[in-house]
């Protein structure tokens, strides 16, 4: 069952805006605000079903209590020491279980993760799973050191001490090495080098992201994409699957109907208009692409983000962030 059809996924601005004033403090190589999050749930509304989806990668981690995480494909249940994984504009929701439950977050720019290391821990290719084949952590000890980690990331970004943030940035690589402990690239990826489910592979890639993401609603080729990464059109889709699991078109589809949410919730123009601007032929064509992404037609969701107000608001973290 999509995600939509339990609940409308809405688009978490708060960190679009972040990442885009990174980008633009800063360069697509700047690293300080590409994490653009971390944030903790403390005593949260328990039994509440939310959703969203961001770009960038996300990595969260339940330090108490207990979660359920919905993807498209496959629900996970984490307790303290579970993680789950969430790759870039992918839609999932989550309900917390106990009064109990602390967690952490990040959600991050690729870039963030610095260049290529010979050798390294292939640290994109859990995201490139499909959501029911990512790792788990089931050792004792292994819970045991990432649970360790989360803490030390909940204590850097509570107490904000000098290089706090390359602090938490390293904590990532840390808890990103474990996980590549457990994630056999050779089986996850037959016929698949690891080096293309690395960073490297995503670094070729950054000039077609760039052009999605500087113009949300121009319909990007993929043939211009593939002129952007001085690839073949064939090489291009190929990397790009193989690196973030998704084809690029879809890709592409799912960045323009984020704009078209964002739309319906931040402004008046009508369904029309935001179609247009969206990148969309015509309504219909925005209608029944939306319909299969959130369960809804485009009015339905306004309606209901209308009616449903903001909702309760999640508690504030120990750096002021929200989820």
């Amino acid at each position: 069952m999509p995600v939509g059809a339990l609940i409308p996924v809405f688009v978490q601005r708060d960190v679009e805006d972040s990442l885009a004033a990174g980008i633009a403090a800063e360069g697509w190589r700047g690293h300080a605000n590409l994490l653009c999050y971390s944030f903790t749930w403390h005593q949260p509304y328990v039994g509440v079903l939310n959703g969203h989806v961001h770009t960038g990668l996300e990595l969260s981690m339940v330090l108490s209590g207990e979660i359920d995480i919905y993807y498209d494909d496959a629900t996970v249940t984490c307790g303290p020491g579970g993680l789950w994984l969430c790759g870039m504009w992918e839609p999932h929701a989550w309900r917390i279980n106990q009064e109990s439950t602390q967690s952490i977050s990040l959600i991050f720019l690729p870039e963030l993760l610095g260049d290529e290391i010979a050798e390294g821990p292939p640290y994109l290719a859990p995201f490139a799973l499909p959501p029911s084949r990512r790792p788990q952590l089931t050792d004792r000890g292994q819970r045991d050191r990432v649970l360790s980690i989360g803490r030390d990331i909940y204590r850097e970004s509570a107490e904000q001490r000098s290089f706090w943030k390359t602090a938490v940035r390293l904590d990532l690589l840390r808890l990103l090495t474990e996980i590549s402990r457990v994630c056999d690239v050779a089986t996850s990826f037959p016929g698949e080098p690891p080096a293309d489910a690395n960073h490297g592979s995503l670094a070729r890639l950054l000039p077609a992201l760039r052009m999605v993401h500087e113009t949300p609603g121009r319909r990007v080729s993929v043939a211009d994409a593939a002129a952007a990464c001085a690839l073949s059109v064939s090489r291009f889709g190929h990397l790009f699957r193989s690196t973030t699991g998704t084809s690029f078109g879809r890709f592409c589809l799912r960045v323009r109907l984020m704009l078209a949410a964002h739309h319906l919730l931040s402004t008046d123009h009508t369904v029309s208009a935001i179609a247009e601007e969206a990148g969309f032929v015509d309504v219909s064509h925005l209608a029944r692409s939306f319909a299969r992404y959130f369960g809804c037609t485009p009015t339905q969701y306004r309606v209901h983000r209308e009616q449903a107000g903001s909702g309760p608001p999640p508690q504030a973290g120990p750096a002021g962030r929200k989820h």
